[in-house]
């Protein structure tokens, strides 16, 4: 085969994976990544099966696996910086330690992903990273300096999907921080955006947060209506995360509508799932309004 072919077939693998990421359907992407990587093992050359490192690892982390192949994205790195697969494996490690919850950690290696995209002058990369960014130091519960990573990512035109992401962490962590007004505004914003473009898991993420600022604003019977669709998508798409988030946002907005009964159920399902033996739990959270003290971004 022709490497002009073969690169034709890598790049058509890789529309189909992209898309299939921004739906939420990481199983397909990866699947399709993994065809994409078995070909380019016969046919690449090293800077392609690189970038496709990258990528496997970017998906297969998503999923809760792919450990092993960090060690290869430290070596990438050694190679030295200033290149495109030196940038994505800085950003891919970086949201390594984001799902660790070891956001210092991740912050390193997201600015080394930044300075990288800033010296490469890829707008699109500057965004992400300043997303990523922003990301990490929210999970770190530094809300003000998350607010300034976001802004400047919107600052830069950028492709609507970015766009988006951005601009609902913006809007939870204005929320956070007592500006609920503003950022019910970008959450709203946000989940039209996300609704449009068909990205499931983003959306469903984004309507996360629009239900803890609808709980911020007093409003939490549209706070359980944004929670029951983020519920329901995170069924779909698989991911745990939002579904226990979708758990504990119903059981607040019932809280707040004075229904015990349902919020003890919403709380219980979240303990039963997500924290089988800590039976203290759904009592600790009817009693008590930890709306405040859990991140959602943590």
């Amino acid at each position: 085969m022709e490497w002009s072919e073969s690169q034709a077939g890598l790049e058509a693998l890789r529309a189909r994976w992209v898309a299939a990421t921004e739906a939420g359907h990481l199983e397909e992407a990866f699947g399709l990544v993994e065809e994409a990587w078995r070909r380019a093992e016969r046919d690449a050359d090293d800077e392609t099966r690189d970038r496709l490192l990258c990528n496997r690892a970017a998906l297969a982390l998503e999923l809760g696996r792919g450990d092993e192949l960090l060690p290869q994205l430290r070596t990438l790195l050694l190679r030295g910086s200033g290149r495109p697969n030196y940038r994505l494996a800085a950003y891919t490690l970086a949201r390594a330690y984001e799902i660790r919850r070891e956001a210092k950690k991740g912050l390193f290696y997201a600015k080394l992903a930044f300075e990288t995209s800033l010296e490469l002058g890829r707008r699109d990369w500057i965004v992400s990273s300043q997303n990523q960014i922003g990301n990490l130091l929210a999970a770190d519960g530094q809300f003000t300096e998350a607010v300034s990573a976001y802004e400047a990512a919107l600052i830069l035109e950028s492709s609507p999907l970015p766009s988006a992401v951005a601009k609902y962490n913006l809007g939870y962590c204005q929320a956070v921080l007592g500006d609920v007004r503003t950022g019910l505004r970008n959450l709203l914003a946000s989940v039209r955006a996300l609704a449009r473009l068909g990205a499931e898991a983003h959306e469903a993420r984004a309507r996360l947060d629009l239900a803890f600022a609808w709980i911020e604003a007093g409003r939490p019977e549209r706070a359980a209506r944004h929670a029951a669709r983020a519920l329901a998508a995170g069924r779909r798409v698989g991911e745990p995360e939002t579904v226990r988030n979708a758990f504990f946002l119903l059981g607040r907005a019932a809280q707040r509508r004075g229904d015990a009964d349902s919020a003890r159920f919403h709380f219980r399902q979240m303990q039963s799932d997500f924290y089988p033996d800590a039976d203290y739990l759904v009592d600790l959270m009817v009693h008590e309004d930890l709306g405040r003290v859990i991140n959602l971004k943590a």
